[in-house]
């Protein structure tokens, strides 16, 4: 019976001491950090502004060659971009869609039919207001022959620019 009421007291004294644990306080304190603000940038590539301002673009016959262009792109956003060319498609117009259609070449590539263009990166703007160039150059080849008397066409050229960290355009 001894033993009983020793192992009583025993158990009833450690529980007193673990509920006596608990009421130990220790300081505390929390800060904060206010007024944090995150704002996005701006991705924004200047119109380039027409390719052929500078350019006699009539009287063009087969074998013409154009001078070489240079264009000038300006980033004027706050994101680093790459960008690229392309040609909106043209239907139903010779020069454009014909047998032996106006040709381009940009910078140092090879000189391919303008429907056949696809979009050619032409590299990257990496500061606002830094500028990019490239060249343009177009050619009438000299297979064309009499249907391409007299014919006229209105290109429009399209830019597209995505952030240099962007592994592909799908975006």
């Amino acid at each position: 019976m001894k033993k009983k009421v020793l192992l009583s007291v025993l158990l009833v004294g450690l529980l007193a001491f673990g509920a006596g644990m608990g009421t130990f306080a220790w300081f505390t304190d929390t800060a904060t950090s206010n007024d944090n603000v995150f704002e996005t940038g701006t991705l924004t590539i200047d119109d380039p502004g027409e390719l052929t301002a500078q350019m006699t673009v009539d009287n063009i016959y087969p074998g013409w060659t154009s001078d070489e262009k240079e264009i000038t792109v300006t980033n004027s956003g706050s994101i680093d971009f790459k960008y690229r060319i392309s040609v909106e498609a043209l239907t139903d117009n010779i020069l454009y869609d014909g047998a032996t259609p106006l040709q381009v070449k940009i910078n140092d590539g090879a000189y391919v039919n303008i429907n056949e263009l696809g979009n050619v990166e032409l590299g990257e703007i990496t500061a606002a207001d830094d500028t990019g160039t490239f060249n343009i150059q177009f050619k009438l080849p000299e297979a064309a022959n009499n249907d391409y008397q007299n014919q006229s066409a209105t290109f429009t050229f399209a830019f597209d620019a995505t952030q240099t960290e962007n592994d592909g355009w799908t975006e």
